[in-house]
Formats: C-alpha cells, structure tokens, sequence
C-alpha cells in the first residue's frame, strides 16, 4: 500500500458567530483532519460539533484545550473522520460566539488514527511547534496551531505549511497555521513555524500521526477470500 500523503486543505475564519463552515470538495475514503483554534474574546467557547455534508463522524482527539497567560487565552481542538464519505464542506458549531478559525486537511492512503501530542506555551515567543514520535515509519502528521500575535508573515521552519488564518481585530489578533510533515522512519519529528511580526504572548500546537497500513484495508477485504487450514 501507498503510505498516507496531503490531499488538499481548506480554512475559514471569523471574529463572532456559532457555525464555521469551511469549503472543501472531498472525495469518498479519505480521511479528513479539523483543526479549530480560537480566543476567549467574544467569549470563552466550546466546540458543540463537527459535521460535513456527507454525513460523515467526527471524533474529537482533542475536544479543547486552553492555555492562557497575562490574560491572553488561546483554545484549541481537533476532530477526526477516518474514511469519511464525500463531501462538500465541513461545519465547525460551537455552543457560543467563537471568534477564531478552523483548518480541513484531506489526506489519503491513512490506516488509523494514532496518537495525538499537545504541545502548549505561556513563555512567550512566536514560534509555535509540536515533536512527534512517530509509532511507525512513514506516518504523516498534520498538526494545527493558534497564536496571539500581531498580524505579520509565517515561515515554515520545519514541516510545510498549508494554512494559515489570522481573526479579531483592532490590534488584538489571533493567528494560527495547518502543517503537515513526514519521515521515513520512527525518529523524533519536529514540525515548527515562526509568525514574524511581534513576539506571541501564549500558543498551543496540537498534531495527530497518522499511521500507514499495516494490513488489508478494511474496504477491501470483501475482495477476498479465506481458506482455513484444516477444515473440512
């Protein structure tokens, strides 16, 4: 089997609301990662569902998080649906005003959903990042990111940056990225970006691995047939 690879991504953003949908053709079999981040301005939400218009589950690896320092906060989750259905966007609802965004990547050839490592920070600085290591070779990780900052340029220092979104306003902003990486083998896998404008006051990075088949895909073992040794 191909090992998992990027499809497409696709990301929204907004500074009020409860429903945050983001545009995005996916194609049947695919697995499709969400990440959400946002702030506690206008105020401290949660994130009541995901859905796409195929109908297809998602499962919070991560429901939310939050760090917070000198009264800046920042919240993230992710959701994930291993062989969704095909589908033409996903909806982000949130049980209150949710001012930040979300990021959709598709990726291909997934066999599960792996581990999943938070990796938050209160010290300051602008440069958000996550390591993984990975429980097999040739995984890909997809890792998405919030940071309060000022508005300004992103550079991937490792890793490949296929998102990037900034909300609020007014000189309070919030910005954040979707990355993805990937290594051949079961070293640690550092994935890192860097916003250039400001130094952030808080950030949280979150990444899922996910993992390449080890076996016959579920989908195809109706294609299949067994012999039992033995049996008459």
């Amino acid at each position: 089997m191909p090992n998992p690879s990027f499809v497409q991504s696709a990301s929204n953003t907004q500074n009020s609301g409860t429903s945050l949908a983001v545009t995005i053709s996916t194609t049947a079999g695919n697995t499709i990662i969400v990440g959400i981040a946002w702030g506690t301005t206008p105020s401290d939400a949660t994130i009541s569902s995901v859905a796409d218009t195929g109908g297809s589950s998602y499962s919070p690896t991560i429901a939310k998080q939050q760090v917070g320092s000198g009264g800046f906060n920042v919240n993230i989750a992710m959701y994930t649906c291993l062989s969704c259905l095909a589908s033409s966007s996903v909806t982000v609802t949130s049980g209150s005003s949710l001012n930040g965004f979300a990021f959709v990547a598709e990726c291909s050839n997934v066999g599960s959903i792996g581990q999943t490592v938070l990796d938050p920070n209160t010290g300051g600085g602008n440069s958000p990042e996550v390591t993984v290591t990975p429980v097999q070779a040739n995984s890909l990780i997809v890792a998405a990111s919030g940071l309060c900052a000022t508005d300004g340029g992103y550079t991937a220092n490792f890793g490949t940056i296929r998102e990037q979104q900034l909300s609020g306003g007014g000189g309070s902003y919030g910005k954040g990225t979707l990355m993805t990486n990937t290594e051949a083998t079961t070293a640690p896998l550092l994935t890192k970006w860097t916003s250039s404008a400001g130094s952030g006051s808080v950030w949280y990075m979150v990444a899922v691995e996910l993992p390449p088949f080890t076996g016959i895909p579920i989908s195809a073992r109706e294609n299949y047939q067994y012999t039992i040794i033995g049996s008459t």
